[in-house]
């Protein structure tokens, strides 16, 4: 279980690079539970203006577009904080819309047959009835979430 895998004592000392996986785990659950749940995902996100339903990116994936901008100001905002040490809103955008726009384009990965290529956001995957826009905002959460900012503070 994940809990078995976890860092026995709260001592930055008895943290293995073992546990990064762990906790990257951990992450990716409590924003995948999060995103399925309207309540939740709703009470997260209230205020920001996301559609969840649309598109994160400029039509050739080159930029994030005002919906995929108030995803990433969330989740800057209410995971990774504003302390000194952390870091910035720009450096955090940069990163997080790169994240965004590799998984929105269709195109990716070049090197993969068709049928292994990213779904569009703001389509729905056949095989799981999910809008591509909430699968890419539940990864990143998880990148968020499970990034070293927010474990070492």
């Amino acid at each position: 279980s994940v809990r078995q895998s976890l860092p026995a004592v709260n001592d930055i000392q008895g943290y293995l690079s073992s546990h990064q996986t762990s906790l990257a785990q951990l992450a990716l659950q409590y924003c995948n539970v999060m995103m399925d749940t309207p309540s939740l995902r709703d009470a997260f996100f209230s205020g920001a203006g996301v559609n969840y339903g649309d598109v994160l990116t400029q039509p050739d994936y080159s930029a994030v577009n005002t919906n995929g901008q108030a995803v990433i100001n969330r989740l800057h905002t209410k995971m990774i904080g504003t302390a000194t040490s952390q870091p910035t809103s720009i450096e955090f955008s940069t990163h997080m819309g790169d994240l965004m726009e590799s998984l929105c384009n269709p195109d990716l990965p070049a090197d993969a047959d068709a049928e292994d290529k990213n779904l569009a956001c703001g389509t729905v995957n056949p095989e799981t009835r999910v809008n591509r826009t909430v699968e890419v905002i539940k990864a990143a959460c998880g990148a968020a979430l499970g990034n070293a900012a927010t474990l070492v503070q």
